[in-house]
């Protein structure tokens, strides 16, 4: 499990969380932000949080957030220098993990799950549209492994630096996904804003 969570994680910035470097705020310099950006203190004061789990947390605040002692692996080694730092998980529950930069802040949390009767895409759809306001819907279309064509939502939300995404269809096609993204603290993501 651990090889396929370094896999999500080098595939996310180009595919599923890209946003313009206008967009982008970086809060490494001094470690809060700066009075040029409001809007960056804002999303971190309002930012999108799942389980308890926040962007720009590290590692003992996960652990305290989750109950329980997360085990993490170095990133560094990588190929793709953009990620490197820590990707950790709960060893009960590797579908729930987190990113944290080479700075020890969390700057992507990932939730991968298969709907059921506890939890589904409209089920946390809703409960982040009552949370966060009207997100933007699109509908995805995506090819499995023996050509036959799916489609899949996809609701997202953005506030300041931070993205917020529900894919009905993720990495695997009958897997859904919950990411949260902040480039205040992660690689200064390209291509289109969602």
């Amino acid at each position: 499990m651990r090889y396929f969570a370094v896999t999500v994680l080098l595939a996310l910035p180009t595919v599923l969380f890209a946003q313009g470097s206008s967009g982008a705020i970086d809060l490494r310099k001094n470690g809060s932000a700066s009075s040029e950006h409001p809007s960056a203190k804002a999303a971190i004061e309002n930012g999108f949080e799942f389980r308890g789990l926040k962007t720009g947390m590290h590692k003992q605040d996960v652990e305290s957030a989750l109950g329980v002692k997360v085990e993490c692996i170095n990133t560094d080694a990588t190929v793709n220098q953009h990620n490197s730092g820590w990707l950790c998980s709960d060893p009960s529950n590797p579908s729930l993990y987190v990113a944290l930069s080479s700075l020890g802040k969390v700057w992507n949390i990932s939730y991968d799950f298969k709907t059921d009767v506890t939890e589904s895409v409209d089920s946390f759809a809703a409960a982040f549209t009552a949370k966060y306001g009207k997100p933007t819907v699109k509908q995805k279309g995506y090819r499995n492994g023996i050509g036959n064509d799916v489609t899949g939502f996809e609701y997202a939300w953005q506030r300041g630096t931070q993205q917020l995404r529900i894919d009905e269809v993720c990495d695997k096609l009958d897997e859904s996904c919950i990411r949260i993204i902040d480039t205040a603290y992660g690689p200064k993501l390209s291509g289109p804003q969602i």
